[in-house]
């Protein structure tokens, strides 16, 4: 019984801890906010440099991108960059 309720425990925090996540706002909100008056294009171009940084530092990561892997010209179907990537 001890065993269940310890376990149990770990699964609690750790779904609390989730939700947390899920619940607080997100950064990428906080830097990019919203302005139904502006598209993205027009919202980006206003950004400064500093912003745009580190929306691209959160972006462009392997975990969301996956990693890009580049064949040799000699392993490739032909020299188009295209099919050098995997």
């Amino acid at each position: 019984m001890g065993r269940k309720i310890e376990k149990l425990g770990t699964e609690i925090a750790d779904l609390e801890a989730r939700e947390r996540g899920l619940t607080q706002p997100s950064r990428l909100a906080e830097v990019f906010p919203v302005d139904p008056g502006k598209d993205v294009t027009e919202r980006w171009a206003d950004l400064p440099v500093t912003a745009r940084r580190e929306i691209a530092a959160m972006l462009l990561t392997p975990e969301l991108l996956g990693e890009v892997r580049i064949k040799r010209v000699a392993d490739s179907v032909s020299d188009a960059a295209v099919d050098q990537t995997v």
